[in-house]
């Protein structure tokens, strides 16, 4: 009988593991704040919860282009949600409202409102930094345009990148 128990008690211990390692890593945030004041619509509206992986627990390597990140502002403090668009090493340029990465348009589903007349100079993002934008861009700018590139280490939580949603 206790041979025949052992598989099960493997399988639990395994799930216990695992349990403990995504409650380790993960967190479900809750983004309060009011429609008009969410940049990156529409995957994260008012009220809106998703499992975020703790920053505390990654490395720049695990940051990528096109997810979302929660972090701290460099000049105020103020916790926001922008869209990583460059990482480092790569050349971030804005021309006539368009993302230019490493010479070439960024071909991003997920920008809005951007006008022809925002313009950036090209940099390069330094190591341990990365260029994050909103999605909707012709609002306040809480993100690159404005401070320039975040330190990794302001990066609260990190989210995957959904699929946009095909409209036909």
């Amino acid at each position: 009988m206790q041979g025949e128990s052992l598989p099960f008690v493997a399988v639990g211990a395994a799930l216990i593991a695992g349990c403990v390692w995504f409650i380790q890593r993960y967190e479900l945030v809750r983004f309060a704040e009011k429609d008009d004041l969410q940049y990156c619509k529409p995957d994260v509206k008012e009220c809106t919860q998703r499992f975020g992986r703790d920053a505390a627990y990654l490395t720049p390597a695990d940051i990528q282009q096109l997810q979302l990140v929660q972090f701290r502002t460099p000049r105020t403090g103020k916790v926001t949600l922008s869209r990583v668009v460059a990482v480092e090493g790569q050349r971030v340029e804005i021309k006539a409202g368009k993302v230019h990465i490493d010479g070439e348009e960024l071909r991003e589903p997920y920008g809005k409102g951007m006008s022809t007349s925002d313009q950036a100079p090209e940099l390069v993002v330094p190591m341990g930094c990365l260029y994050v934008l909103n999605d909707v861009r012709q609002v306040d700018r809480y993100d690159s345009r404005a401070f320039g590139p975040i330190p990794v280490g302001a990066v609260m939580y990190v989210f995957a990148a959904k699929e946009p949603e095909v409209t036909r």
